[in-house]
Parts: structure tokens; C-alpha cells; sequence
């Protein structure tokens, strides 16, 4: 990690730091792993009573596996400990993050905060947990996908009273998020590259908004903690194996 301003810079600072790591692991089938973490974080001094963080993050990592594999198999000597019975399972991940911070002190103390973020999530991962149960030609491998968008909003106040020997800490806030996933996919395939069955594939919507207050009542070698919260939420699932069906809420 290392800053990537001068430190005379005293009203602001970024800072930036990575990670690479790749490993095959002990298999006879290579692992390829590698994995790819980036990250990055700002801080602004506005004025004396507010500031601003920004903070953002990239990671990435595929791989190959074998997967379990049977006793029996390893016991008549089919294949080694460190053998596969079906070695084209795999994966792959992804995130991206970017998430900014205001923060104000009001002329009272009282401590105001808003929040925005976004976050874009990928998935996809090859498996095969059965072998060749289901399908004694093609075999049982399966493709799961995701691909996701997040955005979000919270915005909070927080403030301390006293009265007499009780001290009030209150926080009261509300906040969105809606996430938004194209092609959560579930498929039957051969290698990797060959659809054997779509299983399902739908567009997924899902929304929250939420109010809440968190009430902290300290009275000597006391403390009483109090809160409430309401949530809304709508989800809706597109099924884009059967489009000509209404979404389903």
C-alpha cells in the first residue's frame, strides 16, 4: 500500500494497493489459479465540519478444479488421490466497488451522513457433482451464471443529548437498494462449451427501501439499546425460458 499524494497534503490523501496470486495446487490436473485484487481509497477535507471518502475495489480470479471424486474410485485404482473423474470443472469471479461518503458536522455536533455505492458482481462456475448419474453419455456437468448490478443510497443522522445523569445516543436513517441480475442462468453442458439443456434462465429484479431509528440509553454502568426498522420489498423474476409468461412477483 503505498499514498499517492504528497504527504504535505494535509486536507487530503488516496492510498492504492494490489494483489496477485497465482497457484496449480497439487493436482495432476493443473489448478491455474489466479487471482487479481486491486483497491483504492480518497479522503477530502471539504472544510472543518465536512468530508468526503471514496473508496473502490477490483477483484478477479479463475480457476480450474477436479472436484471430489469417489473413494471406491481411488481404492481399485482408477485414479490417483490427486486424480479427477471430471476435470473441466472451473470458475470465475469478479466485483467491482466504488462507494463515496459525505460526512458533516453540523454547528450542534449532531453528525449528518450520506452514501452512495454501486458494485457490478459476476459469476460463473462449472460443475459436476453426480459424474454420469443422470447421464451416463454426456455426463452431469452444470453451468451456473450470474451477472449483477447493485446501486444504493443510505443517508443516517446521529446525535447524542443528555439529561442529567442519562446520556441519549440516537441514530435515525433510511436508505435504497435495487439489484439487478441479467441471465441468472442454470444450464446442462458438455465441456464447458456445449448447451446440453437449459434448466432456467431469467432476468431477476430486487428492490429495498427501509427507514429505521437505533436508540442507546446509558445511565452509569447501564445500557439500554432500543431500535425499530421497516423494510419494503419487491422483487420480480422474468423467465426468459418462457417470455410470453408475466413476470413473477
Amino acid at each position: 500500500m503505498m499514498n499517492v499524494l504528497p504527504k504535505e497534503n494535509k486536507k487530503q490523501n488516496a492510498y492504492i494497493a494490489a494483489e496477485f496470486l497465482y497457484a496449480d495446487g497439487p493436482f495432476e490436473s493443473a489448478q491455474h489459479f489466479n487471482r487479481f485484487n486491486i483497491w483504492g481509497k480518497y479522503h477530502l477535507h471539504l472544510n472543518e465540519r465536512t468530508k468526503l471518502f471514496v473508496s473502490t475495489n477490483l477483484f478477479n480470479s479463475r480457476w480450474n478444479a477436479s472436484g471430489q471424486i469417489p473413494d471406491r474410485a481411488v481404492k481399485d485404482g482408477s485414479i490417483s488421490r490427486f486424480g479427477a473423474i471430471d476435470n473441466t470443472e472451473s470458475g470465475y469471479t469478479g466485483r467491482f466497488n466504488i462507494n463515496t461518503r459525505l460526512q458533516q458536522r453540523l454547528k450542534n455536533n449532531d453528525l449528518l451522513e450520506h452514501q452512495v455505492y454501486y458494485s457490478r458482481y459476476q459469476f460463473n462456475l462449472f460443475s459436476n457433482f453426480t459424474f454420469f448419474l443422470n447421464d451416463p453419455v454426456n455426463g452431469d456437468q452444470i453451468k451456473q451464471k450470474e451477472d449483477r448490478d447493485i446501486f444504493g443510497f443510505n443517508s443516517k443522522l446521529n446525535f447524542i443529548r443528555t439529561a442529567g445523569n442519562i446520556q441519549f445516543n440516537t441514530t435515525a436513517g433510511t436508505g435504497l437498494r435495487n439489484d439487478v441480475t441479467d441471465g441468472s442462468e442454470l444450464s446442462h453442458t458438455l465441456n464447458k462449451s456445449t448447451l446440453l439443456e437449459a434448466i432456467q434462465l431469467g432476468d431477476i429484479k430486487e428492490a429495498n427501501a427501509f427507514l429505521y431509528a437505533d436508540e442507546k440509553i446509558e445511565y452509569g454502568s447501564w445500557l439500554f439499546n432500543v431500535g425499530i426498522r421497516a423494510d419494503y420489498f419487491h422483487n420480480t423474476y422474468h423467465d426468459l425460458l418462457n417470455p410470453a409468461l408475466p413476470s413473477q412477483q
